[in-house]
């Protein structure tokens, strides 16, 4: 079964370059992003996983996927929102990541998709 995608959540995303390190020789570029999932529906949902695919400029493309987001399963109450802060690790100066969040209708008890809109990770002093 796939999920139909739930219309009533509005990712907002926050991208922002923290640093550089030189480790092994290799220059790793660190992206923090904070994401906000507003609930305008009149239901409670629960977050239940997360699929991402991140693009490294100069290195191609890698999933990510796993339950929750960064060790929860959130329920977002009607007209609540739920933030939550990660990083990325990409071996290139620019990137960006997109993907979805399976979330479940707490009233129906279907899954449904909730699609993260695609978002750039640029180390800061490239943009000068």
């Amino acid at each position: 079964m796939n999920p139909e995608k739930f219309k009533d959540v509005k990712i907002s995303i926050t991208p922002s370059f923290k640093y550089a390190y030189l480790e092994a020789g290799k220059t790793y570029f660190v992206h923090k992003y904070t994401i906000t999932i507003n609930n305008y529906s009149e239901v409670p949902i629960r977050v239940d996983s997360r699929f991402w695919q991140i693009h490294d400029l100069l290195h191609g493309y890698k999933v990510v996927q796993g339950e929750g987001i960064i060790g929860e399963q959130p329920v977002i109450l009607p007209t609540q929102s739920h933030t939550y802060s990660s990083s990325c690790i990409l071996l290139s100066e620019i990137g960006s990541m997109q993907g979805f969040y399976t979330i479940t209708n707490m009233v129906d008890q279907k899954p449904y998709i909730v699609v993260i809109p695609n978002f750039n990770l640029i180390a800061t002093y490239v943009m000068n």
